[in-house]
């Protein structure tokens, strides 16, 4: 087995260099480099008949081969070699010594720190059993005794909450609504807020900062939209048309799409439409989602209304 068995080719540098070859030197050009590469040194001997076998070409076509690849190899103490790979081995076997010497400085650092430890431990033990050499001055607490490593802990993304968002940051949102004077709708932007999250498996080290994000934007949408204070998101082309301009859809259909997608949580959990939905169902559902939203609201009955 090789020394080194993944061997390293610089493919810009290949194909600027070997563009004049043809097929057949390519092939003897790339097995002679990885017959080097799989030596002890990185050589070859300079023997012709040793290196047709290799390649697996007759002598007389290996001398015709021979003669577009030579300018490749230098030539010493009769081997063969190319000078890009003598320098990759050298690069590559100094790096592996030192890291094998770095890894061995580690142990003893290791090991060390090990030995200190047992010996305080030791130490603390037999002064709990009432030992202690009175003869000696107390001595300095030795390093590492009673000493806890600090651990990074890095947040990790977790998937929406079932909570979420909470009742204290859907008060925010009203008070925040309440100060920019918008009648929003609390329950239909959670709705939309959870199965926007939920259907592209969003992940977030902060969902309260998310749903914060959305409460702020969905005043904004509804300013650049033109609406009424407190209308809900219509799917008529005419009521529609400003928000696709704004929210970066392609078309209006691409909105209503989503707009629909959105209605169809609510009415799985109540039973119904909500109320703003009531009268452009018919004429603007697509009827991929009208059939969805039918056969749900026929297969459980309306929620009762407090």
């Amino acid at each position: 087995m090789a020394q080194y068995p993944t061997m390293p080719l610089f493919t810009d540098a290949y194909i600027a260099d070997t563009r004049d070859l043809s097929c057949e030197e390519h092939g003897a050009y790339l097995q002679l480099l990885i017959f080097m590469w799989r030596s002890p040194d990185g050589w070859l001997p300079d023997d012709d008949t040793k290196l047709a076998r290799m390649v697996g070409l007759t002598p007389a076509k290996w001398r015709r081969v021979k003669a577009g690849i030579n300018r490749f190899f230098i030539t010493e103490n009769e081997q063969i070699s190319q000078k890009k790979l003598q320098k990759t081995l050298k690069n590559l076997t100094e790096k592996l010594a030192k890291n094998k010497q770095n890894g061995k400085l580690g142990g003893e650092a290791k090991s060390l720190k090990n030995n200190i430890t047992h010996l305080a431990n030791a130490t603390k033990t037999l002064e709990q059993n009432g030992w202690r050499n009175s003869s000696e001055p107390p001595s300095e607490k030795l390093p590492y005794q009673n000493q806890k490593k600090e651990k990074n802990i890095k947040k990790r993304k977790i998937a929406l909450p079932e909570a979420c968002p909470e009742r204290v940051d859907q008060e925010k949102a009203l008070a925040f609504w309440q100060q920019k004077k918008k009648a929003i709708n609390l329950r239909d932007e959670v709705m939309k807020f959870r199965s926007h999250h939920t259907e592209k498996g969003t992940t977030g080290l902060s969902w309260p900062d998310t749903w914060r994000t959305w409460y702020v934007n969905a005043a904004g949408y509804c300013q650049k939209a033109g609406r009424p204070v407190g209308a809900p998101f219509d799917v008529t082309t005419q009521e529609i048309a400003p928000i696709v301009q704004q929210g970066g859809y392609q078309t209006v259909a691409d909105r209503r799409q989503a707009y629909w997608a959105a209605i169809i949580p609510f009415v799985e959990e109540e039973g119904r439409l909500p109320r703003h939905c009531e009268a452009t169902f018919e004429s603007d559902c697509p009827d991929e989602f009208k059939k969805k939203i039918t056969v749900l609201i026929k297969q459980r009955p309306p929620a009762k209304e407090a």
